[in-house]
């Protein structure tokens, strides 16, 4: 039909990441496209995609130059093709007005990389002539990775609490307030210091009633985890951006580890055997690792299997370990179409092991319509759509205390 023909940089392995891969699969796209296929050269649109700099993940720090300098290799290699980016791949999870201003600055600097069509909201970018320098130049240090502390100094321009700097002060002076509420501010004020000392002296008092290890379940299920589920709930709003929740999240685990040592690994500490997973070709696991904390701290033994998974080794190790559950994570609705997959395999192996799916990129009707084949015959297993990992924990309870029992949830 002449139309033009878009081509991602994905392959066998995944998204590309660096500037070297994406031009390899660029080249080798064009041998089949243009040399095999006979498509005219000016009829490919090659997009190099991007990476969410908000995470602070090391692995994707340098994603934002990888792709400025992909741009550039691709146009110098094949200057009769075009180039297409979504911008705003960028800056997911930052706040609003964060994203409108690193937009605005990614926008130009692929422009000047060669960057010929971008995918964007116009209402959603500043001009780059109207975004102060200090903004521009922070946005700047953070696309071109300049400096360990970039994305720190990108996220204070747009932190607009006047009292944040002083609660840390704020915690270690309020001596009055009970040991609990301390710990569970530790969470939601993302508060690192003194975190242990107020954990003993919360064990120490609770022990004079009753033993360490009820001690330390009641402070996991009172405080820490209401704490990380009001976390949640503010990001949900958009109240905080993504470093913050990742930083919860960090001090979530520093007090789980702590809790350890007292309590108990007997009866609640295996409630079922959970095998977790981010789909293939979905380098995302920020919600996977957090459903995988929460089931932890109640008392599931999880088998994380990473991100990127084959269908087939999910499958495979649930069968193996025996699981009660399997638990799949997406962001990307490319990558929502390996579940299926998934429900496919374990139809095959008459398997009826309770898969519950989550992710940006699904919903409860995507969860209703995997469940069926093209035939209308349902995966006897059930699949379940959480919407959150509190919502994980909540279905788990049920289906897992289901299958126990050997009936449906």
């Amino acid at each position: 039909y002449g139309a033009a023909v878009m081509v991602l940089t994905i392959d066998e392995q995944g998204m590309a990441k660096s500037s070297t891969h994406k031009l390899a699969i660029a080249e080798r796209a064009y041998k089949l496209a243009v040399e095999e296929i006979g498509l005219p050269p000016q009829s490919l649109v090659f997009d190099p995609l991007t990476f969410s700099l908000a995470s602070g993940d090391p692995d994707t720090l340098d994603s934002a130059q990888q792709t400025l300098t992909a741009i550039r290799l691709i146009k110098e290699k094949f200057p009769e093709c075009h180039t297409s980016l979504g911008i705003s791949n960028v800056s997911y999870g930052f706040s609003k007005s964060a994203r409108m201003i690193l937009n605005s600055v990614f926008l130009y600097h692929a422009l000047q990389a060669g960057l010929d069509m971008a995918i964007l909201n116009p209402a959603e970018l500043v001009p780059y002539n109207e975004v102060p320098i200090s903004a521009r130049e922070a946005a700047a240090n953070l696309i071109f990775n300049d400096s360990h502390h970039a994305l720190a100094d990108f996220i204070e321009i747009f932190t607009h609490s006047p009292e944040a700097s002083t609660k840390a002060d704020q915690i270690e002076v309020q001596q009055d307030v009970d040991a609990g509420q301390r710990i569970k501010g530790h969470i939601t004020d993302r508060i690192r210091e003194n975190l242990e000392d107020d954990i003993e002296l919360f064990i120490k008092q609770a022990a004079q009633t009753t033993t360490q290890h009820n001690a330390a379940l009641s402070l996991l299920n009172e405080y820490l985890l209401p704490a990380m589920k009001e976390v949640g709930e503010h990001f949900s709003k958009g109240e905080i951006i993504l470093p913050f929740v990742l930083q919860s999240s960090e001090i979530m685990r520093a007090a789980t580890n702590k809790l350890e040592e007292y309590i108990q690994k007997t009866g609640q500490a295996n409630r079922g055997t959970i095998v977790l997973a981010t789909v293939y070709g979905d380098v995302h696991d920020i919600g996977k690792n957090l459903v995988k904390t929460i089931l932890e701290n109640n008392g599931y033994a999880i088998i994380d299997l990473g991100k990127q998974v084959p269908a087939d080794r999910i499958v495979e190790e649930a069968a193996e370990k025996k699981a009660d559950a399997i638990g799949l994570s997406a962001l990307l609705v490319n990558t929502s179409q390996q579940m299926p997959l998934v429900i496919e395999k374990l139809k095959r192996n008459q398997s009826q092991i309770p898969v519950l799916i989550g992710g940006a990129a699904v919903n409860q009707a995507f969860a209703h319509s995997i469940q069926k084949d093209s035939k209308g015959t349902p995966y006897t297993g059930g699949v379940y759509y959480c919407q959150d990992a509190f919502d994980a924990l909540t279905v788990l309870d049920k289906v897992v205390a289901n299958r126990a029992k050997g009936i449906g949830a």
